[in-house]
């Protein structure tokens, strides 16, 4: 209850006065009530209320309301989905222990009355399954929600757990309780805080706690293998990550960590598979193309590292990296226009990356333009000082540019 009952807040332009609407609403109001507001008809497939009568106080008497709710995190740990529903202050959560709520006399929750009021948990029930005959799509009922590479980083970086969920919403009270595993899911939030902390050792020994309590969990192999990397051990990592995905292939966030390991480890043709094997569970990551085209290159594949940054950039025309690292590929190949073109377009997006002013110096110096490639280099050094490679390619574009002088 406590995650769930929050504000909605509207302010109209020109329009100061408050009141309040005790009435429980939802988020799918915002879009009819937005809808209404502009005097726009709401797509029929919306299931939301238009809240905007309430504005201008002309409003007719609430009606009753069945509001919907779902928690499908609980499904990571191989347990029920937490569906719930919502009415007249009661709140009816379906899963392999059901319970029934009066959120107006106990807002904590802390008192199911499924067996004195078996009535309104029917009722709840059975507006739960027709919300989700109406509104469930008639796909495999096991499907992902995948997210890409960084957005994964993002979440662990805030302790969230970065398994995907399952979609399906049958009743099924065959498996696993969510409140039975409630404190497994918390140990399993603390691992990502600990790594993030760099607390290796407190995460290791917590995972290794969980693993007593779910062997065949593969989320904490996953938390295991980047300790593992973290700490320098390659091949450790890179063991645990295979173990994790031996226990569920379908995480291609898994596969990716796979793949940079494997990079790192310079076994390049293992990490193409493990990279196109991610894109192929989640075509959503457009990152992925990055570390294809880097391993390409490494093998001295130009023109298909060169091929797979137009690809990215096709998708994503303001993919710095792949701006500048097609420059350098370009540089290599002595397509100098074409180089400095992608490493101009990348330092206009941004400024601040001496890799872009590194290859563009190089691009001048091929051309012969020294003064040009002596100004790159400087702002290169300016932005990473005590860069060897850099400093020696400027003293030489100095002594070039000396020689050219001189009659």
């Amino acid at each position: 209850q406590s995650a769930i009952k929050v504000p909605l807040i509207f302010k109209l332009p020109k329009q100061n006065n408050s009141q309040r609407i005790k009435q429980p609403v939802s988020l799918i109001d915002i879009v009819p009530t937005i809808c209404g507001l502009l005097d726009i008809k709401p797509p029929p497939q919306l299931q939301g209320k238009d809240l905007s009568q309430y504005f201008s106080g002309n409003h007719e008497p609430p009606e009753q309301r069945y509001l919907y709710c779902e928690s499908l995190t609980s499904t990571r740990y191989g347990c029920s989905p937490l569906l719930g529903m919502m009415s007249e202050g009661w709140k009816y959560i379906q899963k392999t222990k059901p319970e029934l709520y009066d959120t107006n006399k106990n807002p904590a929750e802390s008192v199911n009355l499924i067996e004195k009021h078996p009535h309104w948990a029917r009722i709840l029930q059975d507006r739960i399954k027709q919300i989700l005959e109406k509104s469930t799509p008639s796909t495999d009922p096991d499907s992902k929600k995948p997210m890409d590479e960084e957005s994964i980083k993002r979440l662990e970086s805030l302790g969230y757990v970065a398994g995907t969920v399952s979609e399906n919403f049958q009743f099924d009270q065959s498996k696993d309780d969510p409140k039975d595993w409630i404190n497994f899911h918390l140990d399993n939030i603390n691992v990502n805080h600990l790594i993030s902390q760099k607390k290796y050792d407190q995460a290791e020994i917590l995972c290794k706690e969980l693993l007593s309590k779910k062997p065949d969990f593969y989320e904490i192999y996953n938390s295991l293998g980047r300790i593992a990397f973290e700490q320098g051990d390659r091949e450790k990592s890179m063991a645990l990550a295979l173990k994790s995905l031996e226990l569920n292939p379908n995480q291609p966030y898994i596969h990716t960590n796979v793949a940079v390991t494997l990079t790192e480890l310079n076994k390049l043709d293992q990490a193409i598979e493990h990279f196109n094997e991610s894109l192929r569970l989640n075509p959503n990551q457009i990152g992925i193309h990055l570390g294809i085209a880097n391993i390409l290159e490494k093998q001295g594949k130009l023109e298909q590292a060169a091929e797979t940054y137009r690809e990215l950039l096709q998708k994503q025309p303001d993919a710095v990296a792949a701006h500048n690292n097609l420059g350098k590929i370009l540089l290599l190949q002595a397509k100098y226009e074409q180089a400095a073109a992608h490493c101009i377009r990348a330092l206009q997006i941004n400024p601040q990356l001496p890799e872009a002013y590194y290859n563009l110096g190089n691009t001048r110096f091929q051309q012969a333009n020294y003064k040009q490639a002596i100004a790159n280099y400087q702002k290169a050094l300016s932005l990473r000082p005590n860069w060897p490679e850099v400093q020696m390619n400027l003293n030489l574009a100095k002594k070039k540019l000396t020689q050219k002088d001189t009659p």
